[in-house]
C-alpha cells in the first residue's frame, strides 16, 4: 500500500536512485507459475505487467497492439557452465580446459532460449556490451576445437565416471558450496577492480580477472541473452533497472 506520509526527494527518478514518487495506491504482485496462464491474463487485461515472460512468448506479445515490451537491462544475463572443482573429473585442470574448447555457445543458446533475436555468443567474463569486455585468455572459447578438447580429456585421465555440474549459489573458496573453485587471486583482483577509480587500471584489472578465471576455468561462459519485460500500453513510466520498480509508474 502507498504510504501517504512518505515525501520523495525533489529530483527525477533514475533506477533505484533519485526521487521515488509513488503514483499507484497499491501494487498486487501475483505469482503465476504457468506461463500460458500469465500470457492469457496479460492479453485479457487481468494483469497489467508480466515481469519476465519466457522468451518463446515474446513474438506473440509483440504482435498484440495492446501490449509492449521493454528491455530493462541492456547488459543482459550470462549463462555459466559450472564444473565441480572438488571431485573428478573436473578437479583436474585438463578436464576443465576441455570444457572451454568444446563449448559451442550458439548451440547452448539456441537450445536454452530459442529466440536468436535475444541472445548472442560472448567469450568474455564481463558483459560483452560493457567497457570491460575483452578477448584476453578466451581463445579456446573463440576457436571451439573439439579435437583439442578430446586431447585434454585424455590427458586428464578421465575414467568415464559420471560428470557432476553444480548450480551457482555462493562465492569461491573452500567454505562455499561443495566443489566451488578456490582461486585466491580472483577475490583480490575483484576487490582491486571495485576499489580503483582509474578507468585505465580498471580495464587492465578486468583483463587480469578474465585471464585468471579462464586460465583456471573457474566456469565456462555459454553466452549472453536479453530478457525484456512486458506490460499493457496503459502502463507508463517503467524505469530501466535489473529488477521491477514501481515508483514513477502510472496506470492510465
Amino acid at each position: 500500500m502507498r504510504n501517504p506520509d512518505y515525501v520523495p526527494r525533489n529530483e527525477a527518478a533514475s533506477g533505484s536512485t533519485g526521487g521515488k514518487k509513488a503514483y499507484l495506491d497499491k501494487v498486487i504482485w501475483r505469482y503465476m507459475p504457468d506461463p500460458d496462464e500469465a500470457s492469457a491474463a496479460l492479453a485479457a487485461g487481468e494483469v497489467d505487467w508480466w515481469e519476465a515472460p519466457p522468451l518463446g512468448f515474446l513474438p506473440k506479445i509483440e504482435q498484440n497492439p495492446a501490449l509492449r515490451t521493454l528491455l530493462l537491462d541492456p547488459l543482459g544475463t550470462q549463462g555459466w557452465l559450472q564444473p565441480n572443482h572438488l571431485h573428478p573429473p573436473f578437479n583436474n585442470k585438463k578436464a576443465r580446459e576441455a570444457l572451454l574448447h568444446m563449448m559451442d555457445q550458439v548451440t547452448y543458446l539456441y537450445l536454452a532460449l530459442g529466440q536468436s533475436k535475444y541472445y548472442h555468443p560472448c567469450p568474455a567474463i564481463f558483459p560483452c556490451n560493457s567497457p570491460y569486455a575483452t578477448t584476453v585468455g578466451a581463445e579456446p572459447l573463440i576457436k571451439h576445437d573439439l579435437a583439442r578438447a578430446r586431447q585434454f580429456v585424455k590427458e586428464s585421465g578421465y575414467d568415464g565416471r559420471p560428470v557432476v555440474v553444480i548450480h551457482v549459489t555462493d562465492f569461491a573458496g573452500p567454505d562455499a558450496w561443495f566443489g566451488w573453485p578456490n582461486i585466491p587471486q580472483l577475490p583480490k583482483l575483484t576487490t582491486d577492480w571495485l576499489r580503483t577509480t582509474d578507468q585505465t587500471k580498471r580495464k587492465q584489472l578486468a583483463a587480469d580477472i578474465q585471464r585468471v578465471a579462464l586460465g583456471e576455468v573457474a566456469y565456462v561462459p555459454w553466452g549472453e541473452w536479453l530478457w525484456p519485460t512486458a506490460f499493457r500500453h496503459n502502463v507508463q513510466g517503467v524505469l530501466k533497472f535489473t529488477a521491477p520498480l514501481f515508483w514513477n509508474v502510472v496506470v492510465t
